[in-house]
């Protein structure tokens, strides 16, 4: 069978073998091993999500979103739950007087990205999400954010409202 008639069937079958060769499965299989590791361990002890796109969390968010969860150790996301328990504020602040003087609100405070993609992660991978973290939910929560607050995002000097800003992120995708 010719590549591309391999790669169609693959593409129809949803066969990993077919889309892939042995080569990019050995590397897709290295990058599970790698969160087998102790510096991926320490990575996430520092920080759980930094140094952005480099960091253990964008593998396992990879592997994930590739079809690999397979290779994503399961201790290593048991590891990677308690951290963001340990390491996040268990709120999220809507004005600057809310972010304790202790906490960076950079580093401390867990942003809505990388909630979504993690709780997608953990939630696929078979964790009860809920039980484990529960905090997520409770500032996730519609009485949180009230129909009149207006929520604002910094685009250089101009404050663009979220939901304007989301729409066009999903305009953007519809023309994908």
């Amino acid at each position: 069978m010719n590549k591309f008639k391999q790669r169609i069937e693959g593409i129809l079958t949803n066969s990993k073998e077919l889309l892939f060769s042995k080569e990019q499965l050995n590397s897709l299989s290295q990058l599970g091993e790698e969160l087998k590791l102790e510096a991926a361990y320490m990575s996430v002890k520092l920080d759980p999500y930094w140094p952005k796109w480099n960091s253990p969390w964008w593998k396992v968010v990879f592997l994930y979103e590739a079809g690999f969860k397979q290779f994503i150790p399961r201790d290593f996301l048991q590891y990677l739950i308690t951290v963001m328990d340990c390491h996040y504020l268990h709120q999220f602040p809507l004005t600057e007087s809310e972010i304790p003087k202790d906490c960076d609100p950079y580093r401390d405070i867990m942003c809505f990205c990388a909630l979504g993609s993690m709780y997608k992660v953990l939630e696929g991978c078979g964790f009860d999400v809920q039980a484990q973290l529960p905090w997520w939910f409770d500032w996730l929560g519609e009485s949180k954010f009230p129909p009149a607050l207006g929520l604002f995002i910094r685009e250089g000097n101009v404050s663009v409202p979220l939901s304007l800003k989301w729409y066009a992120i999903l305009n953007k995708l519809m023309e994908c």
